[in-house]
């Protein structure tokens, strides 16, 4: 590790420091999106727990992701590491440093990135879709105020 960071040459850095400033506030915001929007429709039981591993995993590594689920659920009384455990060998071949990791780069090399960035939004609207169509995407329920506990108590009580 102390290699890789002795080794940043730094004019580069600053060379391209805008479009790294440019991809790193698309970064953050498509993660906060995808763990606060999605997160919920995903996940209605437990959504917290179960995005925070997803988030973790998908901005660093696996483990940071266990790392953050451990901090937020220190006694694993969610089911969110046992999903999170049965979902990982499916899409890690795949997408995490697997099969789309490995073949962007020569994509990039052999087209154009414009054509390269669409396409991947475009397959994410088509997950999307597939997924509201299969029920997996749901809209969150919205928590009841005090207010309307003490009001549904209240009239369970006077009946």
């Amino acid at each position: 590790m102390l290699g890789a960071v002795a080794s940043i040459q730094i004019p580069i850095v600053l060379e391209f420091a805008v479009p790294l400033a440019i991809i790193t506030i698309i970064t953050v915001a498509v993660m906060i999106w995808y763990f606060y929007f999605l997160g919920k429709r995903f996940f209605p039981k437990d959504w917290f727990e179960n995005s925070i591993v997803h988030y973790g995993a998908y901005s660093g590594v696996t483990a940071i992701g266990l790392m953050l689920l451990r901090t937020v659920d220190p006694e694993m009384k969610t089911d969110a590491a046992k999903g999170f455990a049965l979902r990982a060998p499916f899409y890690s071949p795949i997408l995490g440093g697997g099969l789309i990791t490995s073949i962007i780069p020569v994509l990039m090399l052999n087209s154009s990135s414009l054509i390269i960035g669409v396409s991947a939004l475009g397959i994410l609207v088509l997950l999307l879709v597939v997924s509201k169509l299969f029920g997996l995407f749901e809209k969150p329920q919205s928590p009841q105020s005090n207010e309307e506990k003490v009001s549904s108590q209240s009239k369970r009580d006077i009946v």
